[in-house]
C-alpha cells in the first residue's frame, strides 16, 4: 500500500517542455519556408514572377514629381532602417537580461550566466546568417526583380544591406525565443515553482512580448518603406505602378501574418504553461478567478486586451505599411 501511495517523480523528458517557445516558432518558420519553396520560389528554370526587371526598368520615370517621391521614400527608408537596427539591438539586450535574471534566480554562477548568453546570441547569429545565405538564392522573386530595376540602379549594395537587416532581425527573434524558454526553465525537475517564482517568470515574459512586438512591427514597416521606395520610381497612375503597388501590399501582408505567428509561437506556449501552473495554485484559494486577476494573469478585458494587441501588432502593421506605400506613390502623381 505504501508503494502505491508514492508519487513517481517527473520524467526528465519534462525538460523538453522548457523549449516549447523555440520549438513552436521553429515549426512555424520551417512550415512557411517549405510551402514558399514548393509554391512561390522562382528561379531561372521556374520563372514564376509576375514582374520582370527589364519590364519594370522600362516603366521607370524620370519626371520631377517622381524624383521627389523617390527622395521622400529614400528618406523614410533610411529613418526606419536606422530605427530597425536599434530595435534589433534592444531585442538582443532584452533577451540577454531575461536569461541572466532567470539564471540568477536559479543560482547559477555569474560565469555560467554570461557563457550561456554568449552561446545563445552566437548560435542565433550563426543560424540567421545561414538563413540569409540560403534566401540569397531567391533572386528571381517579384520583390528582387522590382528592387533590381529601381533601387538597385542607385544603390547596387541594397540587397546585401537588406539581408543584413533580415539576419539581425532573425537573431533578435531567436534570442527572444530562447528567453521565453528560459522563463520555463527549472533547475530541478522534481520541484514545482512556488507562487513567487511563477510570478517572477510571468513578469519576465512581458518584455519578451512587448519588445518582440515592437521590433517585428518595425521590421514590417522597414519592408514597406523598402517597397515604397521601389514603387516611387514608377508613375502611380500607370498600369504598371498600380499592379506593383497591389503586389507589394500582398507581400507586406504576408510578412505581417508570418511574424504574428512567430510571436504567438514564442509567447503563447510559455504563458499558457505558466498560467496552468498558477491555476493549480489558484484552485487552493476560495476564489480562484479573483486570485488569478489579482496576480495579473486573469482573463478580464483590461488585462487580456494589451497582450492580444501586442500579439496582433505585426499583422496590424501590414495595412499601416500599405498606407505608407500608397502615400509615397501618390507623391509622384
Amino acid at each position: 500500500m505504501a508503494d502505491e501511495d508514492k508519487v513517481s517523480p517527473p520524467s526528465v523528458w519534462r525538460r523538453i517542455t522548457y523549449c516549447l517557445p523555440l520549438i513552436v516558432a521553429l515549426v512555424v518558420a520551417v512550415t512557411y519556408f517549405i510551402f514558399y519553396k514548393e509554391f512561390l520560389f522562382c528561379s531561372a528554370t521556374n520563372p514564376c514572377s509576375p514582374l520582370n526587371a527589364a519590364e519594370v526598368l522600362s516603366g521607370v520615370s524620370t519626371a520631377d514629381p517622381v524624383k521627389v517621391a523617390s527622395y521622400v521614400a529614400r528618406a523614410s527608408w533610411t529613418l526606419i532602417s536606422g530605427v530597425h537596427v536599434l530595435a534589433c539591438l534592444v531585442t538582443i539586450v532584452t533577451a540577454s537580461l531575461v536569461i541572466y535574471r532567470v539564471l540568477s534566480v536559479c543560482e547559477y554562477r555569474v560565469e555560467i550566466r554570461w557563457i550561456t548568453i554568449l552561446i545563445v546570441v552566437g548560435v542565433a547569429a550563426d543560424v540567421s546568417l545561414v538563413v540569409a545565405l540560403l534566401t540569397a538564392h531567391d533572386t528571381y522573386s517579384p520583390a528582387q526583380q522590382l528592387l533590381r530595376a529601381t533601387v538597385g540602379q542607385v544603390l547596387p549594395w541594397i540587397n546585401k544591406f537588406n539581408r543584413f537587416g533580415d539576419a539581425l532581425s532573425l537573431t533578435g527573434t531567436i534570442c527572444l525565443a530562447a528567453a521565453a524558454c528560459a522563463t520555463l526553465w527549472h533547475k530541478d525537475v522534481n520541484k514545482e515553482f512556488d507562487e513567487t517564482q511563477l510570478m517572477q517568470r510571468v513578469r519576465l515574459l512581458r518584455p519578451v512580448l512587448y519588445v518582440g512586438a515592437a521590433t517585428l512591427v518595425i521590421a514590417v514597416l522597414r519592408l514597406s518603406a523598402m517597397h515604397a521606395w521601389a514603387i516611387s520610381y514608377l508613375p502611380p497612375d500607370g498600369e504598371l505602378g498600380k499592379s506593383v503597388a497591389s503586389l507589394t501590399s500582398g507581400i507586406v501582408g504576408t510578412l505581417g501574418t508570418l511574424l504574428t505567428l512567430l510571436l504567438a509561437g514564442i509567447y503563447l506556449p510559455a504563458i499558457i504553461t505558466l498560467r496552468a501552473r498558477l491555476r493549480e495554485l489558484a484552485e487552493k484559494e476560495p476564489d480562484p478567478e479573483a486570485w488569478m486577476a489579482q496576480h495579473g494573469v486573469g482573463l478580464s478585458l483590461p488585462q487580456f486586451l494589451p497582450r492580444v494587441v501586442a500579439l496582433l501588432a505585426p499583422l496590424l502593421a501590414g495595412p499601416l505599411g500599405d498606407i505608407l506605400v500608397r502615400a509615397t506613390a501618390s507623391l509622384g502623381g
